[in-house]
């Protein structure tokens, strides 16, 4: 019975820290931070949700408030690598991955991220990631 009890309490823990919702999130904005920007979605994301972007949202995201961090298995559908760019911004790099989980970055370029301890710059993960359509330059190890 206590076994089941506390079975029961870590579900809540756990379902209370990485919400699950496996919903969508829109990108509305090529702004680093603030409401509608991919920061911002990354940050509000849940396991297994999907992160999308408005059609108004082209050209570059340049992240000049650090690397933006994936902590929930999370999918990022862009427009396509020639429509939209997430660029890091000296010193930073793109997207390192710190939880395990399965991730997708799909449709986006990524550049100009800098090296995490002489591991590229541009994505760094040690979890299973499928990375579709992209294109990845000028991410350099240090």
């Amino acid at each position: 019975m206590n076994f089941f009890i506390f079975c029961r309490i870590a579900l809540i823990l756990v379902d209370a820290t990485f919400p699950s919702r496996a919903g969508t999130l829109t990108v509305t904005t090529t702004n680093d931070t603030g409401p509608g920007s991919l920061r911002e979605r990354v940050e509000a994301s849940g396991i297994g949700e999907t992160i999308v972007f408005e059609r108004s949202v082209t050209g570059t995201i340049t992240l000049t408030n650090g690397d933006l961090i994936l902590r929930r298995a999370t999918f990022i559908d862009g427009p396509g690598p020639n429509v939209l760019t997430i660029s890091g911004f000296v010193p930073n790099g793109v997207f390192p991955i710190v939880n395990f989980g399965e991730y997708r970055i799909s449709g986006l370029t990524v550049a100009h991220g800098h090296s995490w301890g002489g591991n590229g710059g541009g994505i760094y993960t040690h979890c299973p990631l499928t990375p579709t359509m992209c294109v990845a330059h000028t991410n350099p190890p240090s």
